[in-house]
């Protein structure tokens, strides 16, 4: 569902991308081009995309609504005692964003005091992830790209992240089991896992696939209906990883109002928390 509305908002856009780069955003490369769990078709895809990621009206952008509101307050529920000031509500927690794209969740949790490192196997995505950052000093120091994947970073910072959230992502991963064990292995015990995708249902595929791709401006190809996931079989395969579902919820989008809200039906799009053990 994402894709189809991000390509509806798109048609939109009305301006341009900035083009300032500062050398004192931290990005690093440790892609080694591993095919484990990275699907290099959707790598190719994405990193073609990586121009327009924080172009106006945004979808991803508009899902900050959610996601992060999800993200803030799972920490204070069950990883932060006493009282921290407004602004700096996830101060000393430090975040994984896996498959990060252009960065526009990753800010938004640095702002709220995160120390977050936002990795994803598209060059492309990581150096617009960079660009914009670049223009805003106080994200230097608590924000790290860095170009690799779940699989290579797992080999040398396993257990680093109090939280390690996969937004829209976990529908283009080559293996899913695999994908999701890595994200458990880089989370601290105790800490948290996040996950927003796309259920594996008729209405799901009709929105994305039938309307977004045949009839709408979606590239065709982009999605692929075996690759959706029911919430089911996330739960299934993180409990299996000792992991325990905290939170799961249905998401709906309203283009009219470029607004995200919580629903009941977990039918086309969902979020997912849950807490290794």
């Amino acid at each position: 569902m994402a894709k189809l509305l991000r390509g509806l908002t798109w048609m939109q856009r009305r301006r341009k991308s900035s083009k300032l780069v500062h050398p004192s955003v931290k990005v690093q490369r440790f892609y080694t081009n591993d095919t484990k769990t990275v699907d290099p078709k959707e790598v190719e895809f994405f990193g073609s995309e990586a121009n327009n990621w924080w172009r106006e009206p945004n979808i991803l952008l508009a899902m900050n609504q959610t996601r992060v509101p999800l993200i803030r307050d799972a920490f204070m529920h069950h990883h932060i005692a006493g009282d921290v000031a407004q602004s700096r509500q996830l101060d000393g927690i430090s975040i994984l964003d896996v498959g990060c794209g252009g960065g526009i969740l990753s800010e938004a949790l640095v702002r709220l005091g995160a120390t977050v490192t936002g990795i994803d196997a598209a060059s492309g995505m990581v150096e617009a992830a960079k660009q914009h950052a670049s223009v805003d000093p106080s994200l230097h120091d608590r924000l790290r790209y860095l170009n690799t994947t779940s699989s290579d970073l797992v080999l040398t910072e396993a257990e680093r992240f109090d939280g390690v959230v996969s937004s829209e992502v976990v529908e283009h991963v080559s293996d899913l089991e695999g994908f999701l064990g890595d994200c458990v292995r880089l989370t601290k015990p105790g800490g948290s896992i996040f996950i927003t995708t796309i259920n594996r249902t008729w209405a799901a595929y009709v929105l994305t696939i039938a309307l977004g791709e045949w009839l709408g401006p979606v590239p065709r190809g982009t999605h692929r209906y075996q690759k959706f996931v029911a919430p089911e079989r996330l739960k299934q395969i993180l409990q299996e990883n000792n992991c325990e579902t905290k939170f799961l919820r249905g998401q709906m989008y309203n283009i009219l109002t470029n607004k995200w809200s919580w629903i009941s039906n977990t039918s086309i799009s969902y979020a997912l928390h849950a807490i290794k053990t």
